[in-house]
């Protein structure tokens, strides 16, 4: 839902790492192909789901921000990335995310529900 809502704007397309995702069908079948079957496909975990939650507040800031990923970046200690942002500008992006932790903890909660968040985990078996 994200990744449609967000477009090239989504903090989890990830260029150059991340440029696109494969298509459930195609992933499935590529596994099938491989001698594997599916056992279990959860779309919720608490391990990566918080990163849903910062995926839809940062995308929400990529959508106002020239430069992407600014707060995202200086949480992970990268200092160097888009140094004309300064202790301020930071600040305010810390309190819209603030702000924004509520929807997107909802929006997570839906799109898991709708098996289309940020996460899904594949159970293989090999046959």
């Amino acid at each position: 839902m994200q990744a449609k809502m967000f477009g090239p704007k989504w903090l989890h397309l990830d260029p150059p790492r991340h440029l696109f995702l494969m298509p459930e069908n195609a992933f499935i079948k590529t596994v099938q192909d491989l001698g594997f079957s599916v056992e279990r496909q959860p779309c919720f975990s608490l391990k990566p789901n918080p990163y849903g939650l910062m995926g839809f507040t940062q995308s929400t800031l990529n959508t106002l921000l020239a430069k992407r990923n600014v707060l995202y970046e200086r949480l992970k200690g990268n200092k160097a990335y888009a140094p004309s942002y300064g202790s301020v500008a930071l600040v305010l992006q810390l309190a819209a995310t603030a702000v924004l932790v509520f929807p997107a903890l909802i929006l997570t909660v839906i799109e898991s529900a709708c098996r289309r968040g940020a996460t899904v985990e594949y159970v293989l078996r090999k046959r």
